[in-house]
Parts: structure tokens; sequence; C-alpha cells
């Protein structure tokens, strides 16, 4: 089952980033195939995070707000992604996009869900580095540090292959 559709572009909106939308969810990324842009940014516990620190791992990278319907919904999957791989490599480091939604607030989300996985917040900028023009927005990347893959929208089927693609073993 796929959330997206109407459903991006309501977050989109929510999330002004850009004044234009992508032409549709699920749609590939301009950054496949390349370095992934760098970032650096706390943890709801303070801590800093940054893309180097993961390198020789697959990374699922994913950009939401709490306010967000389809992100919610896509939480609680990504971290049963998270708990599923961790062993064989993957990290699930999710980026909170809107400034006023405080580490308060994502941490408060997190607790709420019991998520295992990294949240970060902070992420206007790395988003636009991104260009995230809906979320919630995957990106699939591999030990090495490249895109391999992109999603708009919350798809399970889709993240699981993503994951499966970067695991470091499969790459």
């Amino acid at each position: 089952m796929r959330i997206a559709s109407s459903a991006c572009v309501a977050c989109a909106a929510a999330l002004s980033l850009t004044a234009v939308l992508a032409p549709g969810c699920g749609s590939a990324s301009a950054l496949e195939g390349k370095d992934a842009p760098a970032f650096s940014l706390k943890d709801i516990d303070g801590d800093t995070i940054s893309l180097e620190q993961l390198k020789g791992r697959g990374v699922i990278l994913s950009f939401f707000f709490v306010g967000c319907g389809p992100c919610r919904a896509e939480a609680p999957y990504l971290s049963k992604l998270a708990e599923k791989y961790w062993e064989k490599g993957l990290r699930v480091v999710v980026i909170n996009v809107r400034p006023e939604e405080t580490v308060d607030v994502v941490g408060q989300f997190a607790r709420s869900q019991n998520l295992k996985h990294l949240l970060l917040v902070g992420g206007s900028v790395v988003a636009i580095r991104y260009d995230v023009k809906a979320v919630p927005a995957n990106f699939f990347i591999d030990k090495w540090g490249q895109v391999v893959g992109s999603e708009v929208g919350f798809d399970p089927q889709a993240l699981e292959a993503g994951a499966l693609k970067v695991l470091p073993s499969s790459n």
C-alpha cells in the first residue's frame, strides 16, 4: 500500500521549501548515482550526527515533520527496518524539516511511538540540499555515500527494497 499523491501535496505545501512541487510522488531524484550531500545535525538527545559518521553503512535517510500524516504512518515502519537490519549494517536516519518543531516536540513524538531510529532536528537546509519538495522523502545511500535510489511517499515495499539495496553486504 502506498500513501502518497494528495497526501504528498498537502505535506509539501506545509513544508514550504519551494514554490514548485515535483511532478508526482515517487519520482527519482537527480541525486541518484551521486554523492549524498553532507550534513551534520543534532539528534533528539543533543548528540551531533553527520553523514560522514555513517560511511561504511547502508543508510535510509528520510525527511519528515511531526504534523505530516504519511510521515507519522511511516515512522514506526522505519523503526522496524532499523531494528531488522541493524546487525547487517543498515542505519535509518530521519531528519525533521520544520524549524518550529523543536527538539522537545520531535522527542515527544519519538517517545510516544517508541521509535528506535535516529531522529535529527533542524534539517530544513539539508532538505534543500537534497531538493526535497514533498515528505516523506526517502533516500537510499550505499556504504560509499552514494545515493542509489529515492522514494517520495510512504511505500513499505519500496522502503524494504531500498533497505536491501543499500545493505553493506549487498553492494
